[in-house]
């Protein structure tokens, strides 16, 4: 039963006029490239401003593995470039490896020179 709605539906000139698209648009981005091991492509981010912790923690620092969603989080006093490099540095690629792909936005961190040269 189901092949024969399927195919009278696809079949239908007045279902077809009338069907709107189910699917999503893609992005100006495209589409994700494919990643088949952990932490080959990350996705990084700050979560900002937030009110301070008793230790004057004020940021989070978010790293994602896009292959198996693990997540990394730093907490920060001040969002600086350095501060960020740091940490990618020391507690991602020190300890998971360099990733092939990073995925992050156009932040002042993320586009900074201390970003360029690690």
């Amino acid at each position: 039963m189901y092949s024969d709605v399927v195919k009278f539906v696809t079949e239908c000139d007045v279902c077809l006029a009338y069907k709107l698209p189910s699917h999503c648009t893609l992005g100006t981005m495209g589409r994700p490239n494919e990643c088949s091991r952990p932490f080959q492509t990350l996705s990084i981010d700050l979560i900002r401003p937030l009110p301070p912790t008793r230790k004057q923690y004020c940021y989070i620092f978010v790293v994602s593995c896009c292959f198996s969603k693990y997540c990394l989080m730093f907490p920060l006093r001040r969002a600086t470039a350095d501060l960020v490099a740091k940490h990618l540095e020391d507690y991602v690629f020190l300890v998971h490896g360099v990733p092939q792909t990073i995925i992050l936005d156009n932040g002042v961190q993320f586009t900074s020179r201390e970003m360029d040269s690690l």
